[in-house]
């Protein structure tokens, strides 16, 4: 299947949210339990002023998995260092689209002055997730039990670093 990636904008919120919300709902990659209305897209747009923020489309133009960066630290010594958030589709897992977000961040990343990403991932996602051996180096901390749902105390963290052809 043939993809393209875009700058993210305003038209995106629906799909963005609706990708977003399946993860608060099924898993702890969003950080959230609960889904998040639409309105809360306007959250991100300004979490990544600045930065670059993307959505990767399929064939007819839906789109299917989005990625933004975000500042890691308001402290001028740390405009260097942004966050990195990317979600995909979970129909369209494990199709090479993770690399593919990465892959572009990284080179936008570069033109921002930024040259070095940090991720939080939660443990379910870092294990899954084939593309860990090439951008998800360093294990900076883990946290366990964080964060927790009602419905099960079993869960983790771990902040990694991005390399990727990043100085």
């Amino acid at each position: 299947m043939e993809y393209t990636i875009r700058s993210m904008n305003e038209t995106d919120a629906s799909s963005v949210m609706s990708i977003f919300n399946h993860y608060a709902e099924n898993d702890f990659a969003s950080w959230f339990d609960q889904p998040l209305p639409v309105q809360a897209f306007g959250r991100f747009q300004e979490m990544a002023r600045n930065y670059p923020a993307i959505v990767v489309c399929d064939g007819n133009h839906e789109v299917i998995g989005f990625a933004f960066l975000h500042a890691y630290h308001p402290a001028p010594t740390m405009q260097r260092t942004a966050e990195i958030a990317y979600f995909i589709h979970h129909e369209h897992v494990r199709k090479g689209l993770g690399k593919l977000m990465l892959d572009k961040l990284v080179a936008e990343a570069i033109k921002f002055g930024v040259d070095n990403m940090a991720a939080w991932k939660s443990t379910t996602t870092f294990r899954n997730e084939r593309s860990r051996n090439s951008y998800w180096v360093a294990k900076i901390t883990c946290f366990s039990g964080v964060p927790t749902r009602p419905s099960t105390r079993r869960s983790s963290c771990r902040c990694c670093r991005v390399r990727g052809g990043m100085a």
